[in-house]
């Protein structure tokens, strides 16, 4: 079972047109979205550690995520500012990293808020190569209208806006996984030497941006296992092909880290996860073992499964208006649901159909399997993870999968009425995305009643990761005359380090004068873990903002009515 032969071929000529304009727009679209964002809480803390990387060779920071991305950020970074003033001692502490970016915006003042601009700029053809990838596989698999429409759902997505404009490493390991897979099921016909060392460069420079692409290792050895059965070769030729492909990738990540401390062993990490002193205690000699990987990097997966098994509750989850110290088994589901545009999920639930339904008019082909076991995996492993839920970053590797099986929907019978269908859900995701453009960090659908009570479902991660600073920072501009301003930001600056107008929010709302305005991120709204200022902030949280700076920032403005203090409501 090869390549589907869809109904529909439309001409080579207006691919040739639409491909560069959509690829060009997209660029475009992110890079103003990149520069109009202020810096979210973890992009400081890579930028500080790319830059640590590149100056002295060291991978002692952030050791959670592998360099590669974070390194590419810093790359320009490098040239525009003096790392001496970033340096900071080692010490035993987890996260030092976070000290360092803080320190990095304060010493910096506003200007830290360019160069992390232009670190994010370099992580931008991550975007291209997913988008590229998706596009030629639709095409590939489902004809010239599915590999535009999967071209299209991938460069106006809302959540592919929300991570492709950061420095962080989502989409980048997204980009990636679906690189992997799809040149896995291009050479699936040609099992050759060659083509097991270039999956093994994919697969070590995916793992190198993200340790979680590390679980590809299982779909390669199953890709292999049908190669061999297709071809007719020994399984004993598949099994050295995989480890021609596993001994790449692992040279690939060494490498990555300029061969640090390699070997090592499990014994060597300390303190150590329950999943690895469960693993060592079934045999003491497992963690005597030499491991062909950096220390730093068997440390960042050790110190990632302590993250996710949140042994102490400390890290908690709100989900649909409540906080709990563990995380739900549903809550990627819960939040995939409302992050992403009706239109595309209807187009997925259409696109099953045709490959899986009663009535499909789609074979179940090698093509669809390898299209929906990474997504039904990019879900299910963070959902057995259940120490904390963090938006919907953990599961974005899944998105292109799911773009591809709703671009199938447009692999049908000539019919008026089902063209007409699939192009309206096409549009109606595109525009959804289109008019909550540059806010699709926190953009949510109509289910969850649109960005403006997005907060009522999800936080932090999901909707504020503190990217609106900017937008702050330039409505004071504009409203030099409104005084006193509060300003209760989620970030990792204070927003009085770059503004001194903004004021912080006294603790007792009878410190409030008489008349004022007050900007108030959304996790705080209700966020009543940090009790200093919560009996103020929850007078704000009782009532409906005066307006909506961004969806991420709500604004207040006060007055104090026979010593009460009441927002002022404006028609």
């Amino acid at each position: 079972m090869g390549k589907l032969s869809p109904v529909i071929q439309p001409g080579r000529s207006f691919d040739k047109l639409m491909l560069p304009l959509i690829l060009t727009l997209h660029v475009v679209l992110v890079g103003i979205s990149a520069w109009q964002h202020s810096p979210t809480l973890d992009e400081p803390a890579y930028l500080t550690a790319g830059l640590r990387h590149l100056h002295s060779g060291r991978f002692d920071s952030y050791k959670v995520t592998p360099p590669l991305v974070r390194s590419i950020a810093a790359l320009p970074v490098n040239f525009l500012t003096n790392f001496d003033d970033l340096e900071f001692e080692g010490s035993i502490r987890l996260r030092p990293e976070f000290d360092a970016g803080h320190r990095f915006l304060t010493e910096h003042g506003q200007r830290s808020f360019w160069l992390v601009t232009i670190a994010r700029w370099a992580c931008i053809p991550f975007s291209l190569l997913g988008a590229l990838c998706l596009h030629n596989w639709g095409r590939d698999l489902y004809g010239h209208a599915a590999g535009r429409a999967a071209l299209v759902l991938w460069c106006f997505s809302p959540n592919i806006f929300a991570h492709a404009q950061l420095l962080t490493p989502d989409i980048a390991v997204t980009s990636l996984c679906i690189a992997f897979m799809y040149f896995s099921w291009k050479w699936r016909h040609a099992p050759t030497w060659k083509s097991a060392f270039a999956l093994g460069g994919i697969l070590g420079i995916a793992v190198l941006s993200k340790t979680s692409a590390i679980l590809l290792l299982p779909v390669a050895f199953l890709a292999e296992l049908r190669k061999s059965r297709e071809t007719g070769c020994h399984m004993s030729t598949g099994a050295i092909r995989y480890l021609v492909t596993l001994m790449m990738m692992i040279n690939i990540v060494n490498l990555g880290y300029l061969f640090e401390f390699s070997p090592c062993s499990l014994s060597e990490v300390a303190p150590r996860s329950t999943t690895l002193n469960n693993l060592l205690s079934i045999n003491a000699t497992i963690g005597k073992l030499p491991l062909p990987l950096p220390l730093s990097f068997v440390e960042g997966i050790n110190l990632q499964l302590m993250d996710f098994e949140n042994r102490d509750g400390g890290i908690q989850t709100f989900i649909a208006g409540t906080w709990t110290s563990r995380s739900r088994w549903w809550y990627y589901l819960y939040a995939a649901a409302l992050k992403i545009p009706l239109g595309i999920l209807f187009l997925f639930l259409i696109g099953l159909g045709s490959l899986v339904g009663p009535n499909r008019q789609l074979p179940i082909a090698e093509s669809a399997v390898f299209v929906l076991a990474p997504l039904f995996f990019a879900f299910l492993i963070p959902s057995l993870a259940s120490g904390f839920g963090s938006g919907i970053r953990y599961v974005l590797p899944g998105f292109p999968f799911l773009f591809l099986v709703a671009s199938s929907a447009f692999c049908t019978k000539k019919n008026w009425y089902r063209i007409v269908v699939r192009n309206v859900l096409l549009a109606w995701a595109v525009l959804s995305s289109v008019l909550n453009y540059p806010h699709s960090l926190s953009y949510f659908n109509e289910l969850a009643g649109g960005p403006e009570n997005g907060h009522n479902c999800l936080l932090e991660g999901g909707v504020d990761y503190g990217q609106d600073l900017l937008f702050a920072l330039n409505w004071k501009e504009k409203n030099g005359h409104k005084s006193p301003v509060y300003f209760s930001y989620w970030g990792p600056v204070q927003a009085g380090d770059l503004n001194p107008a903004f004021l912080t929010l006294p603790r007792s709302p009878a410190a409030l004068p008489e008349h004022g305005w007050c900007l108030i991120s959304v996790n705080y709204l209700h966020d009543s873990r940090c009790n200093e200022d919560f009996s103020t902030r929850s007078i704000f949280a009782e009532s409906q903002p005066t307006c909506h700076l961004t969806p991420a920032i709500h604004i207040y403005e006060f007055e104090r009515i026979e010593g009460t203090i009441r927002v002022v409501r404006r028609r």
